[in-house]
């Protein structure tokens, strides 16, 4: 093994640097969405990237112990993508994840993000979009609750018509909670609608409450 680590030390070394990074990544994420300095702050965030030193795997090493690294690249794409959102609005591809990867280490030209980690970080990314969106109903602003909602919407549509391409560990139990996530916006905006329509000249707003509903509603209010 590279630099005479054997393959049980190598290994719990990768899924330490998993899982302090995603806690990192968790962090910075709920610090950018919860931010009072609006868009400048979340322009100037600066996410962890999960960067593989070159003494601890070599190439070689990165492949046989992908799945340990694995769900640190998925939380590394659901943090970028997450800031790739409220910054331009729009999903972040895998090629734009890739080069963001290369800007960190010139050493990680060798490591390709998976489509499998792509994937399975962008399918959690409609809970941070949600938690979003939470902000932007209790601070009453309804243009960012609707573009969450049309955003999650096609989102949650593609990430279904995916589910009949192939089998993805844990892929339906994700598009479930996306599903979940995206009702529970699309119910936000429609009652902010209401309180629009109903007293427009109120300032608008939306307590945290109004997101939750019961387990067996599955009946989406449409939003356009």
């Amino acid at each position: 093994m590279h630099g005479g680590n054997p393959p049980g030390s190598c290994r719990e070394t990768l899924r330490r640097i998993a899982r302090t990074q995603s806690s990192c990544f968790i962090g910075r994420r709920l610090a950018i969405a919860t931010s009072c300095s609006g868009k400048g702050m979340r322009h100037q965030a600066h996410v962890l990237i999960p960067c593989l030193p070159a003494d601890i795997v070599s190439e070689k090493e990165y492949h046989q112990f992908l799945y340990s690294i694995s769900p640190g690249f998925q939380e590394y794409v659901e943090a970028e993508a997450f800031l790739h959102y409220l910054n331009h609005g729009t999903l972040v591809t895998k090629d734009e994840i890739q080069l963001g990867l290369l800007r960190c280490n010139a050493d990680l030209v060798r490591i390709s993000l998976t489509t499998h980690d792509y994937l399975l970080g962008i399918a959690d990314l409609s809970g941070e979009v949600m938690r979003f969106a939470v902000g932007c109903a209790s601070s009453g602003n309804f243009d960012g609750v609707k573009h969450a909602c049309v955003f999650m919407r096609k989102l949650l549509a593609k990430c279904e018509y995916l589910s009949g391409m192939g089998r993805v560990k844990d892929w339906p139990g994700k598009v479930e909670v996306m599903r979940s996530s995206t009702i529970k916006v699309e119910i936000a905006l429609y009652k902010l609608y209401l309180q629009k329509l109903e007293f427009p000249d109120r300032p608008l707003t939306l307590s945290s409450d109004a997101f939750e509903r019961s387990s067996d509603q599955r009946e989406s209010i449409g939003c356009t």
